[in-house]
């Protein structure tokens, strides 16, 4: 199914097992595999110190589906097992804190800025050939503000939520396996067709394991209030409310503190955080046979009328465990209904 790759070394043979985790309420993902040989953090090349990048590749191909960096190195209790562990790009998104005054610019402009002045997609002259890009979307919306000591990855959801709730692009993800940062509309995964022990050929979605369905009103808000994010006044207060869910649930409130001095429309405000969480909560978790293509942004269709699953989900969760002949994936999805935008 893949080959491994360290530092652009083949180490298949030392290879025990490889497994990575990824959220789309997350900018990175988190890999471990374990190996019969100690790799380290860091290797020499070319007369330089660098820190050890993993490739999982197609196999017979040189094209990545996972680049990840190793952050952590452990021998463990066997004494013939090293077990490495670490993250993709996203790493150096949530362990860059930064200073930095927009003034009216395009989202877009803003994140490209963001990356050059940070070193996101730029891994050249440390001895290996493969560089990663930055790829984007056209965004709409412009930023305005000053940050100090918030870190990349938490401005850069700041900024895809701002774009999405002043009504551009929706239905975007972080997406940062490939070696740099990607963001990504939501795609359509059809069919996941995946060998298994080298011999059968078999669709994962028809592979269904481990189905739970909860529910829960544990977050349900029922009424919302906007009001003033200063601490020593109350300038505005917009309330919202769904009275029909009060009656069923009983009254349970959001206070959502906004700039009112901004040209922001409060009414809407309230009404769209009302609509986001007036809802009773659903959780979807299920395990198939699949590969890298069922990660999070995608779309895929199930048929489970015993739990009344039937239709187009979204995957917002999925954890990999790669063994030589199958690849098991535990993913957690919510059902998905095509944006506007």
């Amino acid at each position: 199914m893949y080959d491994i790759y360290l530092n652009g070394n083949l180490i298949n043979e030392t290879a025990i097992e490889f497994s990575y985790s990824e959220d789309l309420a997350d900018v990175g993902t988190a890999f471990e595999f374990t190996s019969t040989t100690d790799y380290g953090i860091t290797s020499e090349i070319n007369g330089k110190k660098v820190i050890n990048r993993l490739e999982l590749c197609l196999q017979n191909t040189r094209t990545p589906v996972y680049v990840g960096y190793i952050t952590d190195c452990e021998h463990t209790n066997n004494k013939d097992v090293f077990k490495h562990s670490g993250f993709d790009v996203g790493f150096y998104l949530k362990n860059n804190q930064v200073v930095k005054k927009f003034n009216g610019e395009n989202i877009g402009t803003a994140i490209i800025n963001l990356c050059q002045e940070n070193n996101i997609g730029e891994f050249k002259n440390d001895g290996r050939d493969t560089v990663f890009s930055v790829n984007i979307p056209k965004f709409t919306q412009t930023i305005k503000k000053i940050y100090k000591g918030e870190t990349f990855d938490e401005i850069l959801k700041e900024l895809l939520e701002l774009e999405k709730t002043k009504g551009g692009i929706k239905d975007v993800y972080i997406d940062c396996k490939n070696g740099g940062l990607n963001i990504r509309r939501y795609e359509v995964e059809e069919s996941l067709i995946t060998p298994v022990a080298q011999v059968l050929i078999i669709d994962g979605f028809t592979t269904y394991n481990n189905v739970t369905v909860k529910h829960s009103i544990q977050k349900l808000r029922n009424r919302v209030i906007i009001t003033d994010n200063a601490n020593d006044k109350i300038i505005k207060n917009i309330q919202k409310k769904e009275d029909d869910s009060i009656a069923t649930y009983g009254l349970l409130t959001h206070v959502e503190k906004v700039d009112t001095n901004k040209n922001n429309n409060l009414i809407k405000l309230a009404e769209n955080k009302l609509a986001e969480l007036n809802k009773v909560e659903e959780s979807i978790s299920l395990s198939i046979l699949g590969d890298y293509r069922a990660g999070k942004g995608k779309i895929i269709p199930i048929e489970l009328e015993e739990y009344n699953l039937t239709g187009k989900f979204l995957i917002k969760t999925a954890a990999h465990k790669i063994y030589e002949n199958r690849e098991e994936v535990d993913i957690s999805i919510q059902r998905y209904k095509e944006s506007a935008i």
